[in-house]
C-alpha cells in the first residue's frame, strides 16, 4: 500500500504532485488519521508539527520548505523546496532513506551502482587486497572493527545529508560486488574552494572489461543530472595510466565539465 498523510498549512502547495500521486495509485489519509502498519507510508508536511507527528510514529517524512521561507523545519528525512516537480518514485526514495535501505543510483549495461551497506565490507577487503590495487590509493584499515564502524557512520551521515557519496558497484549478470565508484567532497588544490571529486575502483578480476569507464560515466551522469554539479574533479596519481585513460574519456564526453589533476 502506498499511502500519504498530508499535513499542510499551505493547502495550495503541491497541487500537481497530489494529482500525480493520485494517478499513480497513492492513497491519501486525512490529517492525523492512524497510519497503516504495512506498506510505504509517508507524511508530507510544511510544519514542525507534522514532522513531530511523523517522528512519534516512526513514519517517513518529507518536509516542504520553499526557497526563501523565513521558517525552517527540522528532523524530516528529506526537505524539498518545490513539490510539483516530484513524483512517486522520489517518495519511494524518501521512504527508503527513512528505513535505512540503500538507493539504487544507476543501472547500466553491465553494472549496478547502489549505496553501500554494512554487509559489503568483506567484499571491499577482498577487492582492495588484489594485486596492485592500493598502488595509487589508500587501502583499508587492518582493524576491521574500526573500518566497519567508519563505514556505518559514512552510510548514516554521508548519504542522508548529501544524497551522494562513494557507492558499491555490482556486476548485473552475477550480482557480485566488483568495485566502488561515486562522488566525494574535496578541495581545489589551487584555490582551496570546495569541489566535487569523482572516484572509481574496479577489482582485479573484472578489469579490462570496460567496467571502470562504465561505472565512472554512471557516477558522472548522476553528478551532472541529479546533483546538478557544474564540474567534476578527478585526482589521479601520475603513474596510474588506466585511470588516466578513463578520465580522458570522461573529459571528451563532458567537455568543460571535467578537470583532471595529476598528483
Amino acid at each position: 500500500m502506498k499511502t500519504i498523510i498530508r499535513m499542510m498549512r499551505e493547502e495550495a502547495a503541491g497541487e500537481e504532485l497530489w494529482e500525480t500521486l493520485h494517478r499513480e495509485g497513492w492513497i491519501f489519509l486525512e490529517e492525523k488519521e492512524p497510519a497503516p502498519e504495512e506498506g510505504q507510508c509517508l507524511v508530507i508536511t510544511d510544519s514542525q508539527e507534522g514532522v513531530e507527528y511523523a517522528r512519534q510514529r516512526d513514519l517517513a517524512c518529507l518536509a516542504y520548505e520553499p526557497a526563501g521561507s523565513p521558517q525552517h523545519v527540522y528532523g524530516a528525512d528529506m526537505v524539498a523546496e518545490e513539490l510539483n516537480e516530484l513524483n512517486g518514485e522520489f517518495l519511494k526514495l524518501v521512504w527508503k532513506r527513512h528505513k535505512g535501505l540503500p538507493w539504487t543510483i544507476a543501472i547500466t549495461e553491465h553494472l549496478i551502482l547502489r549505496e553501500s551497506i554494512a554487509g559489503d565490507l568483506e567484499d571491499f577487503y577482498r577487492i582492495y587486497g588484489g594485486a596492485g590495487i592500493t598502488d595509487y590509493m589508500p587501502g583499508l584499515s587492518e582493524d576491521r572493527e574500526k573500518e566497519a564502524a567508519e563505514l556505518e557512520a559514512y552510510i548514516k551521515n554521508m548519504y542522508r545529508f548529501f544524497n551522494y557519496g562513494l557507492w558499491t558497484v555490482l556486476e548485473r549478470a552475477t550480482g557480485r560486488i566488483v568495485g566502488r565508484a561515486g562522488l566525494e567532497n574535496a578541495c581545489d588544490p589551487e584555490t582551496g574552494e570546495p569541489v566535487m571529486e569523482l572516484g572509481y575502483l574496479i577489482g582485479k578480476p573484472w578489469q579490462n572489461r570496460g567496467y571502470g569507464t562504465e561505472a565512472a560515466n554512471a557516477a558522472a551522469r548522476y553528478a551532472f543530472e541529479a546533483a546538478e554539479v557544474p564540474r567534476l574533479y578527478l585526482f589521479i596519481k601520475y603513474g596510474n595510466i588506466p585511470s588516466r585513460k578513463i578520465a580522458e574519456k570522461l573529459r571528451r564526453q563532458y567537455p568543460g565539465k571535467i578537470r583532471i589533476i595529476l598528483l
